[in-house]
């Protein structure tokens, strides 16, 4: 991931949810850009604060929305499992 993705991403955003989430699509897809608050991926999706599965905005029926709304809910689930690891690992 290029430089300017990861300065664009802690610039436009002060949410770090979204600094990651931001970060993580950046590493696959290289269409991934800020429109203010929201992240805008293929020029088709849009995922608004705070960057949860609900907060995919794009055509329902689309590939890329149904990939993005996976990834999402994939980032999501991977960043509560670490967060479960690492919890556990400290007790």
């Amino acid at each position: 991931m290029s430089v300017v993705f990861q300065v664009s991403a802690l610039s436009a955003c002060l949410d770090p949810e979204g600094q990651r989430l931001f970060m993580a699509i950046a590493r696959v897809i290289d269409d991934v850009s800020w429109a203010g608050q929201n992240i805008r991926v293929y020029n088709e999706v849009i995922i608004t604060p705070p960057y949860k599965v609900d907060n995919v905005i794009g055509e329902k029926d689309s590939k890329p929305y149904n990939y993005i709304k996976k990834f999402v809910e994939r980032h999501w689930r991977d960043h509560r499992d670490n967060i479960g690891a690492n919890t556990s690992q400290h007790q």
